[in-house]
């Protein structure tokens, strides 16, 4: 049987691209599965030794807080080595705010008790992975290469750069701006610093900014390859979750199956709406005197995306609460599950309720940080 074979030249030009892709994932490494695969990224390489590097800003895409908004990185969590994929795969409730199988598994091993240990196989990373479009000015070569994608730990780039953009504002230069933008094509600062170790043992060091060569301007042409980077991770779905983590059809019921199976591990207390009918063999007023709870304890757990118990336990972890994405329906939560003890408690109807003096509405309500 002869193989048909294409010209030399297509021949070298798809050797080439394999190539690029295999080289691609190489240097994706252990965190290859966080990304897609339908994308070809140049990943830029960080050996140990000395690196300098332009960041790029770009428009943020779908999956960042703020799509449609300049940015300069995107950061996202991941789980590592948990259930039977034993692999990183993206943490849907700690980077979206989402339903995360996994962490309805912590929500439920903290109920029941679990030892610290078992508790921190199932949380997800401590620090967030962060990307940045980046031109490594490491050698003419590297240049050359143009927009390279930086994929690092925020706590070896991201927390030094946020700190080295804090300009030191000395007494007689207040006029000047607080902030140092240097991702600015024109004004901005370059990035140096060292790389020492390999995998566990990296770590980077003496970060400073350092000026551009005199009249080196980023092109508009180099800022319209940047990578919408948030848009570079692939984002499983619920269901892939459970799948990677308990394994094909040996998941634990998702919080869309409880209401509807009865006979599962998981018993929930039936819920109703207050906006549904009474039924029908109840009178109207014992029906709507009491207002059932539409977030039982099992799923209101559930729904906090760093483990505690959604509308319950709001403003009792700051360093939780605070950038929580969840923050509004639990705060919304906690309101109802007052006003429901209210309804249980109230007094006869013959009795006059006592006036509450008028509160000012805006020393109630929370305010949130910018």
């Amino acid at each position: 049987m002869s193989i048909q074979r294409k010209s030399r030249e297509e021949m070298r030009e798809g050797f080439k691209k394999r190539m690029q892709e295999n080289q691609n994932k190489q240097e994706g490494g252990y965190y290859a599965p966080l990304f897609r695969k339908d994308i070809s990224i140049p990943f830029m390489k960080c050996g140990e030794g000395y690196h300098t590097i332009d960041i790029l800003d770009y428009i943020a895409g779908k999956n960042d807080p703020y799509p449609g908004e300049p940015n300069y990185c995107y950061e996202f969590y991941y789980y590592s080595n948990v259930g039977v994929g034993q692999g990183p795969i993206l943490a849907l409730g700690k980077t979206f705010g989402e339903p995360d199988p996994i962490a309805e598994e912590f929500a439920r091993k903290q109920r029941d008790g679990a030892d610290k240990d078992t508790l921190k196989a199932l949380s997800p990373s401590r620090n967030p992975r962060v990307l940045y479009n980046v031109i490594c000015c490491d050698s003419k070569e590297e240049e050359a290469k143009g927009v390279q994608v930086f994929h690092t730990s925020s706590y070896l780039m991201e927390d030094y750069l946020r700190e080295m953009a804090k300009g030191c504002i000395r007494p007689g230069m207040e006029g000047l701006n607080p902030l140092i933008d240097f991702t600015d094509p024109i004004d901005g600062k370059s990035i140096k610093f060292k790389r020492e170790g390999t995998d566990e043992t990296t770590k980077f060091i003496l970060h400073q900014f350092v000026d551009r060569p005199k009249g080196f301007v980023i092109s508009e042409s180099l800022l319209s390859k940047v990578f919408t980077l948030d848009e570079l991770i692939y984002k499983p779905t619920y269901e892939e979750v459970q799948i990677y983590f308990y394994g094909k059809g040996q998941h634990m019921p998702s919080e869309r199956s409880l209401n509807q199976n009865a006979d599962q591990d998981i018993q929930r207390t039936e819920i109703r709406s207050r906006f549904d009918n009474p039924p029908e063999d109840v009178p109207d007023k014992v029906a709507n005197e009491k207002v059932t709870s539409p977030a039982p304890e099992e799923k209101a757990a559930n729904l906090c995306p760093s483990g505690h118990i959604f509308g319950k336990e709001i403003d009792k972890f700051p360093k939780d609460c605070e950038p929580c994405p969840k923050w509004k329906e639990c705060a919304r939560a906690a309101r109802e599950e007052i006003s429901i003890e209210k309804l249980d408690n109230k007094e006869p109807e013959n009795k006059a309720p006592e006036q509450e003096p008028i509160k000012d509405e805006s020393t109630t309500r929370r305010r949130r940080r910018s």
